[in-house]
């Protein structure tokens, strides 16, 4: 399940987070999270605006939506991921890994 806290309470360890996937929302928002497995970790009603959700980069590729993006970031194993190209009409959809990416070859596991 999703850790939620204030931003201003796990700001000081954000850098740390390598070993998750953290997302920020600037804005309140609907957002939905769904593992690896295809568990629902996150269906939310509404986010207050100004939190954080994190999950274990253990259960990915993870497939996210959030409803108001704008503003929103996300780190995966500490590294920002960009959502420039991403968000469209203020909606963010978007599978991290993104199995597309040459870059994250190395977190693709074959059968």
């Amino acid at each position: 399940s999703a850790t939620i806290s204030s931003e201003e309470s796990s700001a000081s360890t954000e850098q740390a987070n390598t070993d998750k996937l953290v997302i920020h929302n600037r804005h309140k928002t609907y957002m939905t999270v769904v593992n690896g497995k295809g568990d629902v970790l996150l269906n939310s009603k509404l986010i207050p605006a100004k939190t954080i959700q994190e999950f274990p980069v253990a259960a990915a590729p993870y497939k996210i939506r959030i409803g108001y993006a704008i503003d929103a970031s996300i780190t995966f194993k500490g590294q920002l991921v960009n959502l420039t190209d991403k968000i469209k009409r203020k909606t963010l959809e978007i599978t991290i890994p993104e199995t597309n990416n040459l870059d994250n070859v190395s977190d693709i596991t074959t059968p």
